[in-house]
């Protein structure tokens, strides 16, 4: 079994001024025009569709261009976003409503130690049984349409956490990078604060 983790950022087609976006998705083009709207920017979605980009592909200032229709980079909190599962090569949990790149925390809490752990990390709630060296991924509790349950091995989830968390790394650097270079004051503090490293005061 492999188990990998992509530290994501979420871009919301309204932010993005895509106008129109909701009847699109239910049209059948979308996945192709939020693709072709992405590659503006050199970026592309997680999996077609998706409003979650890499964080390994926001390198580049020509990248973080992308943050120009919104205020986001000025935000008190962690950029929304999260962390995706994927189990050989298949997505088995993807960030929800509120999740963020601080979340990280929450996970490797939990993966600490046997037992039942619900995870703050936003809508629909997930939650975690660790129990010797599986670990059962749970969701859904929220919205009462049934429980998915997966199977991972634990210790090759904490390694693709470690994984996860070098991303945020790079990423962190390459944001202070850019907000240093477009004058923003404090802008190692900034950057850590987006990425959820540390609070905003």
């Amino acid at each position: 079994m492999t188990v990998s983790i992509v530290a994501s950022v979420e871009f919301e087609p309204s932010e993005l001024c895509i106008k129109g976006f909701v009847e699109l998705q239910d049209s059948g083009v979308w996945d192709r025009v939020w693709a072709e709207h992405l590659d503006r920017y050199h970026l592309k979605p997680i999996y077609p569709g998706a409003w979650l980009v890499d964080v390994a592909a926001l390198r580049m200032p020509r990248c973080f261009e992308i943050f120009g229709c919104s205020d986001r980079l000025t935000a008190d909190c962690a950029l929304t976003g999260g962390y995706t599962v994927y189990r050989d090569g298949e997505v088995v949990l993807s960030p929800g409503c509120c999740c963020d790149l601080g979340d990280i925390d929450e996970w490797d809490q939990a993966l600490a130690q046997a037992g039942v752990h619900p995870l703050a990390i936003g809508h629909g709630t997930v939650s975690v049984r660790v129990d010797g060296p599986l670990v059962e991924i749970s969701d859904a509790h929220e919205y009462g349409g049934g429980v998915e349950r997966i199977s991972v091995n634990r210790e090759a989830l904490v390694q693709a956490f470690s994984a996860a968390r070098a991303q945020r790394g790079q990423f962190e650097a390459g944001l202070r990078q850019y907000l240093a270079q477009t004058g923003v004051v404090d802008a190692a503090h900034r950057a850590s604060v987006l990425v959820g490293r540390e609070s905003p005061n």
